[in-house]
């Protein structure tokens, strides 16, 4: 029975998964342009230099909304880099099978999201951040974000589990296969057992990439 060796599991997959360099090393503390989440920004740009800003549901509804980039005064380096938005609300970790959060959606150059998300990564070559979100959406990285969940919320810290890779065409992952495809090569890399693997897969939903995005 997978169900009776929960604990078992997620602690010899977290051994198996110790590393020196985490993606919380590369992700923003909460809020991370200093915009709250209340906050949508404007349906037209008042000055030309406005950036987008990502809110919660407004982009994968193909809405598109601004912000004035003189207002930001927060981690304005990542405002001309690809990145990922993570969000930071979900669901409690109570039922199996988790999605621990929503889809988390690729960001742009010039632009920029309000408190809804956090900010992962910082590139200047968009394929290495697409590279990165599809990382985001495997079973092998939510299970190892989920171990460090206390409740809905996704914080920096809860992704200090998650080991860092190689986003680049040199990894020793092909980011080019689907997510499945990814989280099979995530399970060599790490040895996990078919019992480990088999629990990742009733315990984790599959989630697909917003069909909205430019990937």
């Amino acid at each position: 029975e997978i169900g009776s060796g929960l604990v078992g599991s997620e602690m010899c997959i977290r051994d198996r998964c110790k590393t020196d360099k985490s993606i919380a090393d590369i992700t923003s503390a909460t809020v991370p342009f200093g915009i709250p989440t209340n906050v949508k920004g404007y349906a037209k740009k008042t000055r030309d230099d406005d950036v987008e800003l990502v809110c919660t549901g407004h982009f994968l509804r193909g809405m598109t909304n601004y912000y004035p980039l003189r207002d930001v005064k927060k981690n304005i380096q990542y405002i001309n880099k690809y990145k990922v938005y993570l969000p930071t609300g979900g669901e409690k970790p109570v039922k199996r099978p988790y999605n621990v959060y929503s889809k988390p959606l690729l960001g742009e150059v010039n632009q920029i999201c309000n408190g809804s998300y956090l900010v992962v990564g910082g590139f200047s070559n968009r394929d290495e951040a697409v590279a990165l979100q599809k990382y985001t959406y495997t079973r092998f990285f939510r299970c190892l974000v989920q171990q460090l969940k206390v409740d809905q919320h996704v914080y920096q810290y809860t992704l200090k589990l998650v080991p860092m890779q190689d986003f680049s065409s040199q990894s020793d992952i092909d980011w080019t296969q689907s997510i499945s495809g990814i989280d099979k090569q995530l399970y060599k890399k790490y040895n996990l057992s078919e019992a480990e693997i088999a629990y990742i897969a009733v315990s984790y939903t599959h989630l697909t990439l917003p069909t909205t995005e430019r990937v």
